[in-house]
């Protein structure tokens, strides 16, 4: 970008997403490229790896990370090519995580409802399903997949009390009526002995208090058949007598997808 110091260009799409730390599925990374956005008919540059693409009037950067200019984080989500539905609400929920979130989600909803881009029609579909408060790309799968087995949503981290343990835990994804828990584990907890023993203690606390917890791993999400077998037993041992399952959410078939995991 120091070439370009004296022109207008801004990165964009992919490459802005990247720099500003959002988690993509593999199918939409792109580190060969660079995309940037140029004014309409303005200088184009010209360099191997460089994807320009045009904007009306002026590119407007939205900030500046690690002294490169980047479009806002809402236009570069919608301007994603050959993203799935589900791919959209994966990266469009690592916009509003809960640690360090980009943008809120009426901020995502705003620049939407205004947006006449070529994506607009699938980010609008992508944000009835998009959650805040949410910690990885592969919890927001985990949850996408429960949806797509016919579940009703799970509330995303929410505040669990364990009395005799007197400590407050954050679930991934929680059934609190049924004091269900469904929850994603990554290398990251299996390479660390004390994680794993931080893990087997809260877990511990979790089971005094009466919750039924699950763990999904990458290769439940490949072959979810189990998962999703354990948790609707589990779900329906937990129902009071005499109630109705509750119904999922509607449209929530159009989450049944082979990119889903």
């Amino acid at each position: 970008m120091r070439v370009y110091a004296h022109r207008r260009v801004v990165l964009c799409g992919v490459t802005a997403l990247q720099v500003m730390g959002v988690a993509l599925p593999t199918g939409l990374e792109d580190w060969d490229s660079c995309h940037v956005m140029v004014a309409r008919g303005d200088y184009r540059p010209r360099r191997r790896g460089v994807v320009v693409h045009q904007c009306r009037g002026q590119p407007v950067s939205w900030r500046v990370i690690y002294d490169l200019p980047v479009v806002d984080p809402v236009n570069c989500w919608m301007s994603l090519r050959g993203a799935s539905l589900a791919q959209m609400i994966e990266v469009g929920d690592g916009l509003i995580r809960r640690q360090k979130p980009l943008v809120t989600l009426e901020h995502v909803a705003s620049v939407v409802a205004v947006s006449r881009s070529r994506g607009v029609a699938l980010a609008r579909r992508a944000l009835s399903w998009m959650r805040s408060q949410t910690d990885s790309l592969m919890e927001t799968r985990s949850r996408l997949l429960l949806i797509g087995a016919g579940f009703p949503c799970p509330q995303v981290n929410p505040e669990v009390y364990c009395p005799d343990a007197r400590r407050t835990y954050h679930l991934d994804l929680g059934y609190l009526t049924e004091r269900v828990a469904v929850e994603y584990d990554g290398a990251v907890h299996v390479q660390s002995s004390q994680q794993m023993e931080i893990d087997a203690h809260r877990r511990g606390d979790l089971q005094e208090a009466g919750w039924l917890i699950f763990t999904v791993t990458r290769r439940e999400l490949a072959a979810p058949a189990t998962i999703i077998r354990q948790v609707r037993q589990a779900l329906e041992s937990r129902r009071l007598p005499g109630t109705a399952p509750p119904r999922p959410p509607r449209g929530w078939r159009h989450l049944v997808e082979p990119r889903l995991c």
